[in-house]
């Protein structure tokens, strides 16, 4: 499978990327940092959504020396690609979400932004790049999947074993999101309430610990559910320094699961759900992957 070292083989002179660049960083922002040292990018053909609208459009509309724009803000770059296209350069986009999961009837302005956001891709970009086939539905024609991982970064250590599992951690931002959201709250929610009844019926109690940001309604509830066995670490740039035990990703979609990923490339144990794709399982031999949707087995008794 192709990664991103699939890059090096383009010109170093002909690109300038969009990236997302607002609120925390996350994974879209690492993946852009990655393909600027790949590419070579300078700071000035570096651009991110931080800036003004308006501010973007008129430097993708002055540049020259760039010919390819290399768009992987998502839904944000609608204005950047038509900008883009219409400027005479060509347009290259990399998918790093499935879009069309996060949609919901609850939010309709939501569904019509994703829906155009699909349209002008098809219809404006040169090529198309996605993470994962999961991350290809609704492009109706030729795509590459490039895994937005480089080979070094590819190691799949021996896996570490714990005997008697003590500690379960979280590592994923719990916020209210636009349409559909990313993390598979239900799953969590259920999780927490299997550990509380777990601890108050067992001599010995497992530990739940939470990396990322989490709104304040969505703590309490994990704290009431768990039967307060929950501590909140917030956002840890060096969180896999302090890690013990094993870690879990429950989402409701995923491109591919950097997380996920770089957690399982330290030797952890990591259990991913049914949303996380088979590329991610392919490259990474110590991930297994579990089933939070399941009536017929708990989530808990699945990593015991």
């Amino acid at each position: 499978m192709r990664n991103l070292t699939y890059f090096k083989t383009f010109r170093k002179d002909e690109f300038y990327i969009v990236y997302h660049g607002l609120g925390a960083k996350g994974g879209g922002e690492i993946v852009a940092q990655k393909l600027k040292n790949i590419l070579g990018i300078p700071k000035n053909l570096f651009l991110s959504h931080k800036i003004r609208e308006i501010d973007l459009l008129k430097i993708i509309l002055n540049l020259s020396k760039a010919r390819k724009g290399l768009f992987i803000s998502g839904p944000r770059d609608i204005l950047s690609i038509i900008i883009n296209f219409f400027s005479r350069k060509k347009t290259e986009v990399y998918l790093l979400v499935p879009y069309y999961k996060t949609l919901s009837i609850n939010d309709p302005v939501h569904i019509i932004i994703i829906i155009l956001y699909y349209i002008i891709i098809n219809l404006f970009a040169e090529n198309i790049y996605v993470t994962s086939n999961n991350t290809a539905k609704w492009i109706f024609r030729g795509y590459k999947v490039i895994l937005p991982i480089e080979n070094s970064e590819i190691r799949n250590p021996s896996l570490m074993k714990n005997s008697i599992l003590k500690r379960v951690n979280l590592s994923c931002r719990l916020e209210k999101e636009r349409g559909r959201g990313s993390r598979d709250l239900n799953s969590i929610y259920k999780l927490c309430e299997e550990i509380g009844l777990y601890n108050l019926e067992n001599e010995r109690s497992i530990k739940i610990v939470h990396y990322g940001e989490c709104d304040i309604d969505i703590k309490r509830c994990l704290e009431v559910k768990s039967r307060n066995a929950i501590e909140f670490k917030g956002f840890d740039p060096k969180w896999k320094e302090s890690l013990d035990g094993s870690l879990i990703f429950l989402s409701n979609f995923e491109g591919f699961g950097l997380s996920a990923f770089e957690a399982s490339q330290e030797g952890f144990p990591v259990y991913v759900n049914e949303a996380f794709p088979e590329e991610l399982l392919c490259v990474c031999k110590n991930i297994q992957r579990i089933y939070s949707r399941s009536n017929h087995v708990g989530i808990l008794e699945q990593i015991l």
